[in-house]
C-alpha cells in the first residue's frame, strides 16, 4: 500500500499504524482534509514540501524509536536520530509528552553510553590531559568502563530534574516532569559525537544546549527566551557562585595584607 502521506510503497507488518518511512498515519485522509492540493500540470509530478511529508501534522503525537515495534529497533533508533539532530522544530512538536519514562530513558541511555565508550576510547589511544588513563591499571580502567552506564542514568534523572526546576524558576512549565524528562533522553543525539577525538565533546555540547533549548519551547509551549533563560539558568548561577567567591577571596587576601 502507498502511503498517504508521503507516498511511498509501505508494506506494513500486523497492526501497523505509521509509516515506517515519515512516520505518517497509514490511514487514508479524508478528502476534505487533504493539507495539500496538486497544482502541477498534466504528466508533472506532485510535489509536497519536504519537512510536511517527513512531519505530516503538529496533531499527531509521534516518535519512532517509540514505534520501534513495527519500525524495527535500528530503523526506529536511525530515525530517531535523524529527526532529532537535523529536524528538532518538527520533532519536538510532535513527541508524545507522556507514555513512560522507560522506553526514552532507553533511547538516551543507549546513545549515551555508545557516545562516552567512544570518548573514554579514544582517550586510551591518544591520551587526554585532563584524564591520564596511563596512569590506570587494567582492572581500574575495566571498573570505570564497567560504571558508565549507571552514571549515564545518573546524569539523564539528575539533568532532567534541574532541567525542569529550571523551567519552572522561569515560569514556563506547561507540561509536568515526564515530558521534561523525555526532553533530557531525545536531546542526546549530540553526544553521539563524543566518539569524535578531540573536537567532539565540544560539537556535542554546543549542538546539545541548542537542541534542549527548541525543545523545551516546542514541549512546553513557550517563548524562545524563557527557554534559553531555562537551558542556560545553571550556567549562569554556576558562574555567579565562582565569581562571588573570587571576589571573597580577592577581599580577604587584600585584608590580610593591609593589616
Amino acid at each position: 500500500m502507498k502511503c498517504p502521506k508521503c507516498g511511498r510503497d509501505v508494506t506494513p507488518v500486523y497492526g501497523q499504524k505509521f509509516c515506517s518511512f515519515c512516520g505518517g498515519s497509514l490511514e487514508k485522509p479524508e478528502t476534505a482534509s487533504e493539507p495539500f492540493e496538486s497544482t502541477s500540470g498534466p504528466g508533472e509530478e506532485k510535489h509536497r514540501p519536504e519537512s510536511e511529508a517527513e512531519f505530516p501534522s503538529r496533531e499527531e503525537a509521534y516518535c519512532p524509536w517509540e514505534d520501534y515495534e513495527k519500525l524495527g529497533f535500528i530503523e526506529g533508533l536511525r530515525l530517531t536520530l535523524k529527526q532529532s539532530l537535523f529536524s528538532p522544530h518538527a520533532f519536538f512538536s510532535r513527541i508524545p509528552r507522556y507514555g513512560g519514562l522507560l522506553v526514552p530513558l532507553l533511547y538516551g541511555m543507549l546513545i549515551e553510553t555508545v557516545g562516552t565508550y567512544g570518548g573514554y576510547l579514544w582517550s586510551f589511544a591518544f591520551g587526554n590531559p585532563l584524564f591520564s588513563q596511563g596512569k590506570l591499571s587494567g582492572f581500574t580502567a575495566l571498573v570505570m568502563g564497567g560504571l558508565v552506564p549507571l552514571l549515564v542514568f545518573f546524569s539523564l534523572v539528575a539533568g532532567a530534574l534541574i532541567l525542569h526546576v529550571c523551567i519552572l524558576l522561569v515560569g514556563a512549565a506547561k507540561e509536568d516532569f515526564e515530558a521534561t524528562f523525555r526532553i533530557a533522553c531525545y536531546t542526546s543525539g549530540p553526544d553521539i559525537l563524543n566518539v569524535i577525538p578531540v573536537v567532539g565533546t565540544w560539537i556535542a555540547a554546543f549542538w546539545r544546549i541548542y537542541l534542549t533549548v527548541v525543545a523545551v519551547r516546542e514541549v512546553h509551549e513557550t517563548s524562545t527566551a524563557k527557554a534559553v533563560l531555562a537551558v542556560l539558568l545553571p550556567v549562569i548561577v554556576c558562574c555567579g557562585i565562582l565569581l562571588g567567591g573570587v571576589a571573597l577571596l580577592a577581599m580577604s587576601l587584600g585584608i590580610s595584607s593591609g593589616s
